[in-house]
């Protein structure tokens, strides 16, 4: 009786050891699928990126490309990531602005995104409508954003909300 109890007691060690071991074998391979699916929509995004900078800038791939790498330190920087601050760039560019000028805003509306925590989408047509809305420049873009963030600080109002009434409001307060 001893010996059928430990070799069933064996047997039922052994299927337990073997059962959890391929349950944690499909869940590795459930998630070396899923990040490899990350990994493929990312770079189908960062690829759609390029190809809408280099429409709005009118430079060739690899100028393109050099800027979404300089596009990637500046979302390291910011905490945002590079299809982010490429979609800046792209929305600034389309409105006219050169590289440079585009660099400063991107940069300010990534941090408007980011403080004000909207989407960057959000952020430059904030910024936009408010530097319009008040004839302001490109070097006064950062100012906006400080003025947001102070009344976030002092206010029970995010920057983000701010930045998206002033938004709406900032035709109006032309007339």
């Amino acid at each position: 009786i001893q010996r059928e109890t430990d070799t069933l007691g064996n047997k039922l060690k052994d299927t337990f050891q073997s059962k959890l071991l391929q349950t944690f074998a499909y869940a590795l391979i459930g998630i070396a699928t899923r990040a490899l699916r990350q990994v493929y929509q990312n770079v189908v995004e960062l690829d759609k990126a390029i190809t809408d900078l280099q429409i709005a800038s009118g430079k060739t791939r690899e100028e393109t490309a050099r800027l979404v790498k300089s596009y990637a330190d500046l979302a390291r920087q910011l905490g945002a990531t590079t299809i982010e601050v490429a979609a800046s760039a792209d929305t600034w560019l389309r409105q006219g602005y050169d590289i440079e000028e585009a660099n400063e805003l991107i940069k300010n509306s990534m941090m408007l995104s980011k403080l004000g925590q909207i989407e960057s989408a959000e952020a430059a047509t904030a910024l936009t409508s408010a530097m319009r809305g008040y004839k302001m420049e490109v070097q006064d873009s950062a100012s906006i954003v400080d003025k947001f963030t102070a009344v976030d600080m002092k206010a029970a109002v995010s920057a983000g909300d701010i930045a998206t009434a002033m938004a709406e409001t900032a035709a109006s307060a032309e007339v």
